[in-house]
């Protein structure tokens, strides 16, 4: 059906006139006009910042060969992060054994993984010691203070051949 163009000049002012009165009212209703500050806590004020490195991330098969396995850890700003239990612990087909460096704070075993503690720099180390097979190692991390469950892993692969 058509609508002639009397009729059409009559209503369009009138359809114009409702749809602005309904965007004022539900612009008005869900608070756009506000600015009141919300006090949230987000990902923003809980997240870290984890760099995780292994050198070299290639080593002989040999029983006697090191990675140094480094992780930063920094705080939503970029600021290190002293003080911070970390879990680490290895996965995979080498048969070799991660033992905590001299050059960290080593806090102790937790069933099969060490906890290290993260320096004035937010570092944290632990060194990988070859065994004799070829294969693939995965080491991984974890801060302690981040849910378990929300899954804050980390890896860094080293082959062992």
């Amino acid at each position: 059906m058509r609508l002639e163009g009397n009729r059409l000049r009559r209503i369009a002012p009138r359809v114009a006139l409702v749809a602005l009165a309904v965007i004022s009212v539900g612009l008005s209703a869900c608070g756009l006009d506000e600015s009141a500050e919300q006090n949230l806590v987000g990902p923003a004020d809980t997240t870290l910042s984890t760099e995780l490195i292994a050198n070299p991330d290639v080593v002989n098969a040999d029983g006697v060969s090191v990675a140094v396995v480094t992780l930063v850890v920094r705080d939503q700003n970029g600021a290190p992060v002293p003080d911070k239990a970390v879990e680490f612990w290895y996965s995979g087909g080498g048969d070799g054994e991660l033992r905590p460096s001299a050059d960290s704070t080593y806090v102790g075993p937790i069933q099969s993984a060490i906890i290290m503690a993260t320096d004035g720099g937010g570092v944290a180390r632990v060194i990988w010691v070859a065994g004799t097979s070829q294969g693939t190692v995965r080491i991984w991390v974890r801060p302690f203070g981040i849910d378990a469950h929300r899954g804050f892993y980390r890896e860094v692969v080293i082959w062992q051949q």
